[in-house]
Parts: C-alpha cells; structure tokens; sequence
C-alpha cells in the first residue's frame, strides 16, 4: 500500500496540474470532467447528496448524460 498526498482546490482552481479537486455532484459536466483530464489534475473527489435516492429524476437524468464522453 502506497500513500498519496494532494493539495486540494475546488473545481474552478486556476491551477489543477497535480492537484486532487473536490466539486459536488451537480457541478460536475463531462466538458470539466474532460478539462481536468487535460490540465492533468491528480484526482477528482466528488461529493454525493446526502439522500441520493431523493435526487428527482430529471436531475439523475441530466447528470447521467453530462458525465458520458
């Protein structure tokens, strides 16, 4: 088992190379996912709802399909 330590920064960090970002659920689109990728960011912490069975189906719909690349 290996350790990891990240500095950590919110999804609209200027600076992401090498960085773990932590972003809620629902500001996290595919087009950032794939931006983050490409400014080669260490890690992505997303944080759930806390009663995710209660999201409405709209929004779980909307999610679904920004996350797909």
């Amino acid at each position: 088992m290996s350790l990891i330590n990240m500095e950590a920064r919110p999804l609209d960090a200027k600076m992401v190379t090498r960085r773990c970002i932590i972003s809620r659920l629902k500001e996290v689109t595919g087009a950032k996912y794939r931006d983050l990728i490409d400014q080669k960011a260490g890690g992505l912490l997303i944080l759930l709802p806390q009663e995710l069975q209660k999201m409405s189906a709209d929004l779980k719909e909307v999610t679904k399909l920004s996350l797909i690349f």
